[in-house]
């Protein structure tokens, strides 16, 4: 989505998570400059992963960008929600993108598919507006299915070359399925939640 070139620079929010990490380990192949927002109990996941840790409690990951990368970034993958989409896409360089792939805030708040609609109006401003640019990305593997087997084939041969190393934080059991969704949706633990279905 984004075509970030070797030697770009991104920002990834949550990037303890599973999602996270794998996108800081896929930038360690092409050599970006990276910056990753989590707690701080993550910031040591984070930094093995090649990234920036930026405390999103304590540290104004704005400031921090800004300070250290003054003509912006190439890109930015964001699941927060609409108030981390506007700093995300103010710390761009012109003709970067933001990358837009979930709505945990609104989510965690409870709120309703109504109650979304400001992050959706965010997220349409933001896509319209001139100098930067801003995308919804969603995976669909029945609508994109030869783009889907296509990119799991490269990611397993990344796998079997030993060139990424996805992190499991925890394996439940397939029965403690609704457990993993606690624990994702917690942020309870770095890193993948692995169903065992053997």
């Amino acid at each position: 989505t984004a075509r970030i070139k070797d030697h770009g620079s991104i920002l990834v929010h949550g990037a303890g998570g599973g999602v996270g990490t794998a996108l800081l380990d896929l930038g360690k192949l092409n050599d970006l400059t990276m910056f990753g927002t989590g707690s701080a109990a993550k910031r040591d996941v984070i930094e093995s992963y090649g990234g920036r840790a930026i405390d999103y409690r304590t540290e104004d990951f704005e400031a921090i960008v800004k300070n250290e990368l003054p003509k912006g970034l190439d890109a930015a993958y964001d699941p927060i929600g609409a108030e981390t989409w506007k700093g995300s896409n103010r710390v761009l360089k012109k003709g970067g993108i933001l990358v837009v792939y979930g709505l945990m805030a609104p989510f965690k708040q409870g709120k309703s598919i109504l109650g979304m609609i400001p992050n959706f109006l965010t997220l349409t401003w933001l896509i319209v507006k001139p100098g930067r640019r801003a995308k919804f990305f969603a995976v669909n593997p029945v609508k994109q299915r030869q783009h889907y087997y296509e990119d799991m084939k490269t990611l397993v041969d990344l796998l079997k070359a030993k060139k990424i190393n996805p992190l499991v934080g925890k394996v439940v059991p397939l029965g403690e399925a609704a457990e993993a969704h606690k624990i994702l949706f917690d942020a309870e633990v770095p890193g993948n939640i692995v169903l065992d279905c053997s």
